[in-house]
């Protein structure tokens, strides 16, 4: 038989001293006797209000209500790599290119659409499009911006 384990771990409770003298010494018990431990490094009580970024999200209540956003961790990763990928494929053809980044961009996007991301989904929208304008300026360096924006002279 096979057992799997949790690695990830979220534990709410009425107030921080709830948690740290009664909760997190029950989890650490029930941990210790299957050989596992919490790490100190990725442990945190913290205020819901003050939030906390959990699996490349960030939970966070505001205002009184919770919200749940995809982190700016994880927003600036991704980024990233959809602009390294960019870079790495200057002289790449249009639809090469984006055989590469149309499995990268749904995936990241369905992961975080059911989260609250249309404001984020936008901003990386515009920093995609500016990535592909400039990559598409140095791919036809003798075609205006107009054409290589629309297609169209």
């Amino acid at each position: 038989m096979r057992f799997l384990r949790a690695t990830h771990l979220i534990v709410t409770g009425y107030s921080k001293e709830l948690l740290e003298r009664e909760v997190k010494p029950m989890i650490e018990d029930f941990l210790g006797k299957r050989g596992l431990t919490l790490s100190p490094e990725k442990t945190k009580i913290t205020h819901i209000e003050e939030g906390f970024d959990f699996l490349g999200q960030n939970v966070r209540k505001y205002d009184g209500k919770l919200l749940i956003k995809p982190s700016k961790k994880n927003v600036k990763a991704f980024l990233e790599k959809v602009r390294t990928t960019i870079e790495e494929n200057k002289t790449a053809k249009q639809e090469n290119l984006i055989h590469l980044l149309n499995p990268m961009i749904v995936g990241w996007t369905n992961y975080h659409k059911h989260v609250v991301s249309s404001e984020i989904f936008s901003s990386i929208d515009y920093e995609i499009w500016k990535k592909l304008r400039q990559w598409g300026i140095r791919r036809h360096p003798h075609k205006g911006k107009r054409w290589i924006v629309t297609g169209k002279g």
